[in-house]
């Protein structure tokens, strides 16, 4: 059975209808943020989705594509789905970043645009005042909570 998607637009209305995740341009699937413990490693794995990282402060290691790349603040990094990867916080500096997981029948072509691609992972990033302006350290969690 072929999934059809519904797209009203109208002076008074204006909704996509029975939509699922693969029939959009860009869907967001989850976020979030973690300050790593030293040494703390996630993989190998491969995702099913495109998953955006990006360090906001610490240091690490990511391999994809079996080259190591090692990260700072102000770096990002995409996952690609289908694509085996493995990262790692640094054991002196360990890093903390924020990520985005996303799909979509032009999540492909947007992360092109914001100069990711399968083959070139990492890039730098100019947006880590923004990020950190209202971030909350560790030490200040509990108190918040």
């Amino acid at each position: 059975m072929k999934h059809v998607s519904g797209y009203t637009n109208s002076a008074r209305f204006r909704a996509l209808e029975d939509l699922q995740k693969d029939s959009a341009d860009l869907c967001l699937i989850y976020c979030g943020w973690e300050y790593c413990e030293p040494g703390h490693r996630y993989g190998p794995n491969m995702r099913t989705t495109y998953v955006l990282h990006i360090i906001r402060s610490g240091r690490g290691t990511l391999e994809i594509h079996n080259q190591k790349y090692e990260l700072t603040a102000g770096d990002a990094f995409l996952l690609c789905p289908d694509v085996e990867a493995w990262y790692e916080a640094d054991w002196e500096d360990p890093w903390s970043y924020m990520w985005v997981g996303f799909t979509g029948y032009r999540a492909q072509e947007y992360a092109g645009h914001a100069g990711f691609t399968k083959r070139t992972p990492i890039r730098k990033v100019n947006c880590g005042k923004e990020l950190n302006e209202n971030a909350n350290p560790p030490a200040m969690l509990g108190r918040i909570v």
